[in-house]
């Protein structure tokens, strides 16, 4: 069964950096399905993409530990704007791993965009994206 879900992506340099620890956090785990979607921040209650989006400076600062969320594993994200996009915004770790047991250094991640994502569990794939503007 495909879900949709939308994310807000990453720029290129905070995308290498959090691919490199989720590589990480995989190897010292076994949490593989970290590569299920690309290095993004999940918003879980936000069924659009369209509006208007205030994202700052585009600088968000995730939790070193993982929660999950009612849908995945994610570093919570506690930025105000953020937050009023999706009360359960996180940094994506793992849809199916039963728990996570791995610290992640306090990083600051960059936002490019907003996209619709399409996964059944095993795979995912950009429906629609869109970049967003910093600092209006």
């Amino acid at each position: 069964m495909k879900e949709r879900i939308t994310v807000l992506t990453l720029e290129e340099d905070s995308r290498l950096l959090w691919r490199r620890l989720l590589t990480d956090c995989y190897r010292k785990t076994g949490v593989w399905d970290s590569y299920l979607l690309p290095p993004c921040i999940i918003l879980p209650d936000l069924g659009s993409i369209d509006g208007d989006i205030d994202i700052g400076d585009g600088c968000v600062y995730p939790e070193s530990r993982a929660v999950h969320n009612g849908w995945a594993w994610v570093l919570p994200v506690f930025d105000e704007r953020i937050r009023a996009l999706s009360r359960r915004a996180g940094l994506f770790i793992s849809k199916n791993a039963e728990s996570i047991s791995y610290e992640f250094p306090p990083e600051c991640l960059k936002i490019k965009g907003i996209a619709s994502v399409e996964t059944d569990g095993m795979s995912s794939r950009i429906v629609r994206f869109r970049p967003l503007r910093r600092d209006r």
